[in-house]
């Protein structure tokens, strides 16, 4: 019988053992990971910096965007990006009316598959919190961070992130619809993203403290999805500017037609963030 049991107790905790050896090891890549000595920008945020600004192009400059990102994962991804020694003096943040929706929680909440990306650079007490909202999706969740982690060891870990836009498709008034309505349209009236502007005070008490100077960007929108956006949200989004005293470079008016946008009109296609490069590049002091 005790043999049975030692038996049993081996066959839990070696692979238990494994796994935990596997996470450390993934882990202690992701929080050395270390961008390139002369970075001195840094743009990170969601999809709308990801596909507007081309940093490859950009002196000293690098984009660490992904799709789906909230600034809970965001905070985290500028903790492990600034070092002691890093050279990095500005954050460019992107900042728009859609980035208070709480379809941002339920994105923080309920994608394993951004959980899965940023699983190793979150602190013990957070991967715990991950796990728990992706208690449902576990075996994907599980699986996604495994396949994560691999790839970390073997090129570069998945929570960089970085510009993308191979899109050329033109802005579709009913497409844009039904993304105003996804967004602004499924939540109570003057309800607003509980991770996203709590964590936007903690990245403004970061990069304070690490004498970083933090500017908000609001990529361009096609005019008839801004029309569409409810006044509570321009509202809200004026209000924490001023509150916070938040610097914004605002690109929402440059005049774009529908050529220059994605079908949903919330984010400019790869024609567009070829204009938008342009003048994020000029705006930086990169002419």
């Amino acid at each position: 019988m005790r043999f049975f049991i030692k038996k049993v107790l081996m066959f839990f905790t070696l692979p238990t053992m494994g796994i935990l050896i596997f996470v450390f090891f993934v882990t202690h890549i992701s929080l050395n990971y270390e961008v390139e000595n002369n970075t001195e920008n840094l743009i990170a945020g969601d999809s709308h910096l990801k596909t507007a600004i081309n940093a490859n192009v950009i002196p000293k400059t690098i984009s660490c965007a992904l799709v789906d990102e909230s600034y809970y994962y965001t905070f985290y991804k500028i903790k492990t990006l600034v070092k002691e020694k890093s050279n990095i003096s500005s954050l460019y943040l992107g900042f728009g009316h859609h980035n208070l929706s709480p379809m941002n929680d339920e994105i923080t909440e309920g994608s394993y598959f951004n959980a899965a990306k940023f699983f190793y650079i979150l602190p013990f007490r957070e991967k715990l919190r991950v796990s728990f909202w992706n208690f449902n999706d576990f075996r994907l969740f599980t699986k996604n961070t495994i396949i994560f982690g691999v790839k970390t060891i073997l090129n570069t870990p998945a929570f960089t992130g970085g510009f993308e836009n191979s899109i050329n498709k033109h802005a579709s008034k009913d497409i844009m619809d039904k993304r105003v309505a996804k967004i602004f349209g499924s939540y109570p009236s003057a309800s607003y993203s509980y991770y996203n502007l709590s964590y936007l005070d903690s990245i403004i008490y970061f990069v304070n403290q690490k004498d970083i100077k933090l500017y908000g960007v609001n990529t361009p929108i096609h005019n008839y999805y801004k029309s569409k956006i409810p006044d509570t949200y321009i509202s809200k989004y004026s209000e924490i500017i001023k509150s916070k005293h938040l610097n914004v470079i605002d690109f929402e008016d440059i005049n774009l037609n529908e050529a220059y946008f994605m079908p949903d009109g919330d984010h400019v296609n790869s024609k567009g963030a070829k204009l938008v490069t342009q003048a994020f590049k000029k705006e930086i002091g990169f002419n």
